[in-house]
């Protein structure tokens, strides 16, 4: 609870931790069915929260820097 606290008495951005499990948690959406095929996991992808952050901050989940553009994480989706 004191994180929290101080991160929003400090205006430090809350950042995702998905990437750390994110094979977990599509192999979770693909057992419920959620998932079925590659686009159903791109648009699944694009719903999470660590997809905000990564278009919003790319570097900070190690993306090189020619990586760092919208555009460019777009174009690896599969939606450029």
């Amino acid at each position: 609870m004191y994180q929290y606290a101080r991160r929003l008495a400090h205006s430090i951005p809350i950042e995702s931790q998905l990437h750390h499990r994110l094979e977990d948690h599509l192999n979770a959406e693909i057992s419920l069915r959620t998932v079925t095929d590659v686009d159903d996991a791109i648009q699944w992808l694009r719903y999470t929260f660590l997809y905000v952050r990564l278009m919003k901050d790319p570097l900070k989940y190690m993306m090189a820097a020619e990586m760092h553009s919208y555009d460019y994480v777009e174009e690896k989706l599969g939606y450029k």
